[in-house]
């Protein structure tokens, strides 16, 4: 997904109600389509992306998980950042209704 995109295709696809999970001891919950939007662009906001490769989706009943390999730049300190994750989606009704990160 392209930043300039990704309004859209969260309406489209995320539920109203939707819970967002970063890792993290607590694990942090995003609650909201609202509450998700403000932190996607705040992350896009963050990083320069330069590509995210996705793997092949592991789809089991109502949960799709994907690999994303993202190279990146910090623009606190133009420190350039490459990292693999796992989301996992559940879905409901066509909407993502929960969304979970792994790295």
């Amino acid at each position: 997904m392209r930043q300039g995109k990704f309004g859209d295709e969260l309406a489209r696809y995320y539920s109203d109600d939707i819970v967002s999970i970063e890792p993290g001891d607590p694990p942090t919950e995003t609650c909201g389509r609202a509450a998700v939007a403000a932190k996607v662009q705040a992350w896009f906001d963050e990083y320069e992306v330069h590509n995210v490769t996705a793997m092949e989706p592991l789809i089991h009943g109502d949960r799709i998980v994907i690999v994303l390999d993202i190279n990146m730049t910090a623009r606190a300190d133009w420190q350039a950042v490459s990292f693999q994750e796992a989301a996992m989606y559940q879905v409901r009704d066509g909407q993502i209704i929960e969304e979970r990160f792994f790295f």
